[in-house]
């Protein structure tokens, strides 16, 4: 399942990724920690650090839409 590889710190799999119109980057799966972030299975990257988005998702996250 997923994605994965390519983003550093990923700690399981990400099954989604979109872009947003001000070039902000999310990403959804099943991870819990992603660029030293804690993060339940959404996150977003700014270009310059990881973020969580609120407390996450309670379930695996596989498709994301702007």
């Amino acid at each position: 399942m997923g994605i994965g590889g390519g983003i550093p710190g990923e700690d399981d799999a990400i099954g989604a990724v979109v872009v947003d119109g001000s070039g902000n980057l999310y990403i959804g799966g099943s991870f819990t920690v992603v660029g030293g972030a804690v993060a339940n299975s959404i996150a977003k990257w700014d270009g310059n650090i990881w973020t969580a988005l609120g407390s996450g998702m309670n379930d695996i996250v596989l498709a994301l839409a702007v």
